[in-house]
């Protein structure tokens, strides 16, 4: 199985983004979240984002959000296959939200139809499935 390049290493701490980081509206009580506004991150598995949110919890890495605006469903599923291929399961799927475990790391895809905006969040397993709801 190939691993997954993902661009922000959860665990790390904040002081190695602080700087391309610009405060946001805090989306979960007791994490901080923060809009990354840097150059050199800007992509996921060579698709380019358009959004990326990226969530603290005494300053450590907990989970991050990747918006991709007005895409298709084709690339949707692209980017499903792409993960699919470093993904020890796939953990769930609905229309149009599917989950996988990778690398004991939860990533959750949603595509909106209506607005033809994917949402893809990657974190730690407990962090993920306890707030979930409000990361969307």
């Amino acid at each position: 199985m190939k691993q997954l390049n993902i661009p922000f290493k959860l665990g790390m701490q904040y002081d190695n983004w602080e700087f391309d980081l610009e405060v946001t509206k805090d989306r979960i009580e007791g994490c901080d979240s923060y809009i990354y506004v840097g150059k050199k991150f800007n992509k996921f598995l060579n698709y380019s984002t358009d959004k990326t949110e990226l969530l603290f919890s005494l300053d450590v890495l907990e989970a991050v959000i990747l918006r991709f605006t007005y895409r298709n469903i084709k690339f949707y599923y692209e980017l499903l296959k792409a993960i699919s291929k470093t993904s020890r399961s796939k953990v769930n799927y609905h229309n149009n939200y599917t989950a996988y475990l990778v690398s004991n790391n939860l990533i959750h895809v949603f595509y909106n139809k209506s607005d033809s905006t994917i949402i893809l969040i990657y974190g730690k397993i407990r962090f993920i499935q306890k707030q979930l709801l409000f990361l969307h």
